[in-house]
């Protein structure tokens, strides 16, 4: 269900993103390409030491831990 409801979402933006590009005429390779990837794809393939090892290493952990979320 998230997945279906981030898709319509980023669907009614790209349709802004697509308006704004015609009117400011930018390139259509540019301005009118769209991928969107489900993370799901490459985070199943990792454990959640390599995750850490990998994402952990560029983060500063006292500012991790002193959010709520």
């Amino acid at each position: 269900m998230n997945v279906e409801s981030i898709q319509r979402q980023l669907d009614k933006l790209w349709t802004n993103v697509k308006c704004l590009g015609i009117k400011y005429q930018y390139s259509p390779l540019v301005s009118r390409k769209q991928d969107i990837l489900n993370n799901r794809r490459w985070l199943s393939q990792l454990s959640a030491v390599e995750l850490m090892r990998d994402l952990g290493s560029g983060m500063r952990l006292g500012a991790m831990l002193s959010r709520d979320s």
